[in-house]
């Protein structure tokens, strides 16, 4: 049984308050970034996924919200899905899915589905990966793209699901 502890330091802002990576570690990998989509100068996309593949891997991957959110948007791509969700102050977009468990909401109503970090909403193929981007709202009220890098690096990888493990969460001030 895999027994780690996870610490969450003091969040700096809004996208690092108790987030997870969209991939969770199996089988002891852990997701990275591949590279920088560099499709579209205007977006700062990061391709994540495993550096190897596992003899035991079963063949999907789930890719969870990583933070507290509303569905803003779903399509169906020529690249699978992408899914759009809205944290509030900030959007975060995941493509390149191969199934999707959530969807658009009648826009008569104008509600939304709710997400909750760590909520499966698709799976990716273990050999592919997940195009991952952040986006917020700058002091004009536009939304602009922010490099996820960064922001990756200090966010929690949650457990493979099969696997057990203990997260304790843990305020600490960064020095």
């Amino acid at each position: 049984m895999l027994d780690r502890v996870a610490v969450i330091t003091k969040p700096r802002s809004k996208l690092e308050s108790r987030s997870v990576w969209p991939l969770p570690h199996q089988y002891d990998l852990n997701p990275t970034v591949f590279e920088r989509a560099v499709a579209d100068p205007d977006r700062l996309a990061v391709d994540i996924g495993y550096d190897s593949i596992h003899p035991r891997r079963s063949p999907f991957v789930p890719v969870f919200a990583v933070q507290d959110g509303t569905i803003a948007h779903v399509e169906k791509t020529g690249r699978g899905y992408a899914i759009t969700l809205d944290h509030g102050h900030w959007f975060t977009s995941y493509s390149e899915l191969e199934h999707a468990f959530v969807m658009n909401r009648s826009t008569t109503t104008r509600r939304r589905e709710r997400v909750r970090a760590g909520d499966i909403l698709g799976y990716v193929k273990w050999s592919a990966h997940v195009r991952f981007e952040l986006w917020e709202f700058d002091n004009e009220g536009q939304l602009v793209p922010v490099d996820p890098e960064p922001h990756l690096r200090r966010w929690v990888v949650l457990p493979d699901l099969e696997q057990p493990v203990k997260i304790a969460a843990v305020d600490a001030v960064a020095a």
